[in-house]
């Protein structure tokens, strides 16, 4: 992609393979998960302790890039793997309204420190 990939607002959520690193000069900040064994397939994630995010997916990916107006540097950010919990609003796998409170593996705890973070789960 010859095109920076540039995020300045909204809720974000993509997975697959590799991904076009977002750029830095993005107005809001953007939290890229990796892993090497394409392993990944749920994931939630808490920020100072409350559910952002609830993704559940039917098949493994490598990589998420995520993004939300509530990935502010200060804050605590928790990746997680939850067990699967039902919700009634669901959008492509996006679960909304869902608190996560069955932590099977935690990825890491982190303060972002860039605009563009990648974190390796």
């Amino acid at each position: 992609n010859d095109n920076p990939l540039i995020i300045n607002g909204g809720f974000i959520v993509a997975t697959g393979g590799d991904t076009t690193v977002p750029s830095s000069e993005s107005a809001q900040n953007i939290l890229i998960l990796k892993s090497s064994k394409n392993d990944l397939k749920d994931i939630n994630i808490k920020i100072n302790g409350y559910d952002i995010l609830n993704y559940f997916s039917s098949v493994n990916f490598f990589t998420m890039v995520f993004s939300s107006p509530d990935l502010i540097a200060k804050n605590d950010i928790e990746i997680n793997s939850p067990l699967y919990v039902a919700s009634d609003i669901e959008f492509m796998g996006l679960q909304f309204q869902v608190s996560c409170n069955n932590i099977v593996k935690k990825y890491a705890t982190i303060k972002l420190t860039a605009t563009v973070q990648t974190v390796a789960v």
